[in-house]
């Protein structure tokens, strides 16, 4: 083990993480989200080896002659054992290559594929978080502070049936009621990858309401359990005691105490929206990472699919860890060194 000079005195690595809790978690986070990583994308080239189809004969399309495809695949490198390809990705993925494009035009390098498309769904998945984040906030403190009446248990039956709903039921009966029956708004994407949803913001709507509604219900949940907990709690009843007016009891004493165990449960949402927008993009034909998977997959492009994969199965280890650090610097009892 490494040692750390400080002010003279030596200590071991395993004595600073032990003496700074959260460097210590950081770092264990990191390995493990490094191994996860590794293990995801691992288990989907398998799975894509496996997978019936070619993706030389897809190029060449269906009447091409077997020498046509034969030429191909030796272009591509498709004619090398599974195991030599597997090895040669990952070891270009390590050092920020994700290869190259099968499918697409002059087979483009993969990230630059993915970028664009990325921040298309990074805006989507923001956008979804901070509606989600003030309704099922609104949501759960007017059935916390409500515990047991009829507009409680009226809100919570409503939450039960936007978790009981899956995405493409809700986004097919959006885009049918709101863009084909009333043709309010548009029920598919008319923006290209490059140009960005803001150049027809209009068609972020939809799919944002999807992705919130299907969320909503579990994280209101858990603010009205966390709010109702608060609000029978003695520091509540003593503020109102001093006078102290109800609106600023909720605020100030009840939803601060109630935030905490709260954010877990929006961090799991926010893990939900990562992986929900991938059904939401293809139901609105949304161009991001998750419709760009769906096409890649459908065309046997492994780099494209793995690159996108890794790239989630990163984002999913960062949001855990931003999730792990966040709970530490709200409970002092975490930070204490053992």
């Amino acid at each position: 083990m490494a040692e750390v000079v400080t002010f003279g005195a030596t200590m071991s690595g395993r004595d600073w993480l032990r003496r700074h809790p959260i460097g210590s978690l950081v770092a264990k986070r990191l390995l493990g989200g490094a191994v996860v990583v590794w293990v995801v994308v691992t288990l989907t080239f398998a799975a894509l080896a496996l997978i019936p189809g070619d993706p030389a004969r897809t190029i060449a399309g269906p009447h091409a002659s077997p020498a046509a495809i034969r030429q191909i695949r030796q272009e591509l490198h498709l004619n090398r054992p599974v195991l030599t390809r597997y090895v040669d990705w990952l070891s270009g993925a390590v050092h920020g290559n994700l290869g190259r494009s099968l499918t697409e035009g002059d087979h483009i390098a993969v990230w630059q594929l993915i970028s664009d498309r990325l921040r298309n769904s990074a805006i989507l998945a923001t956008l979804a978080a901070i509606v989600l984040g003030l309704v099922a906030t609104a949501m759960g403190i007017f059935a916390g502070t409500r515990a047991g009446s009829a507009s409680d248990h009226a809100t919570s039956l409503v939450a039960l049936a936007m978790m009981a709903l899956p995405e493409f039921v809700i986004g097919t009966l959006l885009a049918y009621v709101f863009g084909i029956m009333f043709h309010l708004l548009p029920p598919v994407a008319l923006f290209s990858p490059a140009a960005g949803p803001f150049s027809r913001p209009t068609t972020l709507i939809l799919p944002v309401a999807t992705l919130v509604i299907v969320a909503v219900g579990f994280v209101a949940r858990m603010v009205r359990a966390s709010v109702a907990q608060a609000m029978s709690a003695d520091y509540v009843r003593m503020a109102r005691l001093n006078g102290i007016s109800e609106p600023v009891v909720i605020l100030r004493y009840a939803l601060r105490n109630a935030l905490a165990p709260s954010i877990q449960a929006f961090s799991l949402t926010l893990l939900y929206l990562v992986g929900g927008v991938v059904i939401v993009e293809a139901v609105f034909q949304y161009p991001g990472i998750g419709l760009l998977a769906l096409d890649a997959t459908d065309a046997h492009d492994y780099p494209t699919v793995l690159g996108v994969t890794a790239v989630i199965a990163v984002i999913y280890v960062i949001i855990n860890l931003v999730n792990d650090l966040v709970i530490v610097l709200l409970t002092p009892k975490l930070r204490v060194p053992t």
